[in-house]
């Protein structure tokens, strides 16, 4: 079994996915890893309070309603709730 690891930087700090599996390096396996860090790239697009187009940063300025969020943060607000709950 065959390891490999990628790492990007991501939120302002190193993001790693590590993988274990027969052939690390199949056509498969990069595009589960890619999603991966489109999801991690994506969530930062949404969430950073460093990035002035970010909708958090957006909403702050109130130039976007936080009644009317992305299905992303709908998403992730009812993910929080859940947890806190």
């Amino acid at each position: 079994m065959s390891r490999r690891a990628w790492v990007r930087q991501i939120m302002g700090m190193p993001i790693s996915i590590h993988v274990r599996a027969g052939d690390v390096d199949s056509p498969l396996i990069a595009r589960g890893v890619q999603a991966a860090f489109d999801i991690i790239d994506h969530a930062d697009r949404l969430f950073s309070t460093y990035k002035q187009d970010s909708e958090v940063s957006r909403i702050r300025r109130g130039e976007l309603d936080p009644v009317r969020p992305t299905r992303w943060s709908r998403r992730s607000s009812r993910c929080a709730t859940k947890r806190v709950s």
